[in-house]
């Protein structure tokens, strides 16, 4: 049987990055574990607002892996190449295979499954694609819900490959196309409705962690005091966004800054902080992909259950979904994305010497 131990990690020493990936994805499974629990187990059940802030780590830590990772391919021929076909690799085999068993069970078991978007042609070849699609709610979600995350992550990929393949200035020219796109709103393009999902002011979190990575490569020194301190405030903020009470405005401003604050400090931090992140915190870095991907279809499992013994107790609900995600993730992860990823990387690189 294979151990936790025994699974071959991503080439990844940033352990402080790690753990933010799976602080980011656990903040989207409490978000939508509340949601869910509220909804079909105890209406009273506060709905946790932790999942935008999930997304913008993620953005974020996406776009400080995305100049790092593609240093080497920079003036490399068919650099563009290589970038495009190794996210691919990352990114759509596992998405596709968790849209296909989502279809699957919302024809075969929609009573289970809450249904928010229509399982019809042009939506299935949208959601294969990465592409934006309405659902019946008028949200731009594919079928795996998640995924609209997925659909601005390969937009951004498509920026990156773009400036590879045309030679230009990665972070700048990538960072003036994503603030074009958000400022695009203030002309009011109503003509065509779609690239309003390509305006939304979350792909700013590109941007930070871009700017990060290039005070890392450039060797910037940064105070570790003022780094400890940025990234305390912005967990806190991040966490408790409520409890502030600002206006939509200053929040939204408030949170960029936040989740700069938290990635900087976990970068400039990383020597002093690896050795305090137990092992169990950097797998779950590892399977915050899978974790992402597959727990919105087995949150309902704990309420579910619940419900059907007759007991009602929240907290145990809550409780209940998060580990049963984790344990789902886990499984995901250690029998099917990382094996899957690996040979896959491994007939890449095959065929490239062929």
């Amino acid at each position: 049987m294979t151990s936790l131990n025994a699974v071959k990690r991503p080439d990844q020493s940033f352990y402080s990055i790690q753990a933010l990936r799976f602080l980011a994805a656990l903040l989207v499974v409490l978000a939508h574990a509340s949601f869910i629990i509220g909804e079909s187990y105890d209406a009273s059940f506060p709905h946790f607002e932790l999942g935008s802030s999930g997304v913008n780590l993620f953005f974020a830590i996406s776009g400080f892996v995305m100049v790092l990772s593609s240093q080497k391919l920079v003036g490399m021929k068919n650099g563009w190449r290589a970038f495009v076909v190794n996210r691919l690799i990352r990114i759509a085999p596992l998405y596709w295979l968790i849209t296909t068993a989502k279809i699957v069970l919302l024809l075969g078991a929609s009573t289970f499954f809450i249904a928010r978007t229509d399982v019809d042609l042009p939506n299935i070849i949208k959601s294969y694609l990465f592409l934006p699609s309405l659902n019946k709610e008028n949200f731009y979600r594919p079928i795996v819900g998640v995924g609209w995350s997925l659909n601005l992550e390969m937009f951004f990929y498509l920026i990156f490959a773009a400036c590879l393949f045309l030679r230009l200035q990665r972070v700048l020219t990538a960072s003036l196309i994503l603030i074009a796109l958000a400022l695009l709103p203030l002309l009011s393009l109503d003509t065509w409705q779609v690239i309003s999902f390509y305006t939304d002011t979350i792909m700013l979190n590109f941007i930070w962690g871009m700017v990060i990575a290039v005070i890392y490569a450039k060797g910037f020194q940064i105070n570790t005091v003022a780094a400890s301190l940025g990234g305390i405030l912005g967990l806190v903020y991040l966490l408790f966004p409520e409890v502030f009470g600002l206006s939509k405005e200053v929040s939204f401003a408030l949170s960029n800054v936040a989740v700069f604050g938290v990635l900087l400090a976990a970068v400039t931090l990383e020597n002093g902080l690896k050795r305090f992140i137990p092992y169990v915190v950097r797998f779950f870095g590892d399977a915050s992909y899978s974790l992402y991907l597959v727990h919105t279809s087995v949150l309902p499992i704990a309420p579910l259950m619940l419900k059907k013994l007759g007991m009602y107790n929240s907290v145990a609900a809550l409780l209940g979904s998060v580990v049963i995600s984790l344990i789902a993730s886990a499984l995901l992860y250690i029998y099917v994305e990382n094996p899957m990823t690996q040979k896959l990387k491994t007939l890449t690189q095959n065929a490239n010497k062929t």
